[in-house]
């Protein structure tokens, strides 16, 4: 995905997403449509305000979110099902027992996140050109006034 830097701090930069949607807009990472968002300047890149960059998470980021939204309620729905098929045999009661599992699985993924949130998922992967005093952001970008709960706790 590609953005705009909007600020820096630090190893930390501010961009405010270009697009209408990616995949990070998909889950909790970043909500990156056309928002402000925190990225990680992991390359040490050379960044001003204004410039445009592109964005992203890494494989290992994209493997376990397939696999949290994936792969893990299938599961969870099975083992609910077999479970309580095996105890009384009755269809009914397995499909209540397969939506219970999923219940139970999706109450600890959220508690799960809540206590232990993703870790610089959201990265700085190239610059793609440097800014222009033209550009809307590029002024404005000094007067950005960040307030503690703007600023996600992974970073």
């Amino acid at each position: 995905m590609t953005g705009r830097v909007h600020a820096l701090s630090g190893k930390t930069v501010f961009v405010e997403g270009t697009e209408a949607a990616c995949c990070g807009c998909l889950n909790q990472e970043c909500r990156s449509c056309k928002q402000i968002y925190p990225a990680e300047n992991s390359e040490s890149l050379q960044l001003v305000p204004g410039q445009i960059v592109e964005t992203g998470v890494s494989r290992r980021v994209l493997l376990s979110q397939g696999f949290t939204g994936i792969v893990l309620p299938v599961l969870s729905f099975a083992a609910g099902f077999g479970t309580v098929n095996m105890a009384t045999g009755r269809e009914n009661l397995s499909i209540l027992g397969g939506f219970l599992g999923l219940l139970f699985t999706g109450l600890w993924v959220y508690l799960f996140r809540r206590r232990f949130p993703p870790k610089g998922t959201v990265r700085i992967l190239r610059a793609l050109e440097t800014g222009t005093p033209n550009s809307r952001l590029s002024h404005s970008a000094d007067r950005v006034i960040l307030y503690k709960n703007d600023i996600p706790r992974s970073f």
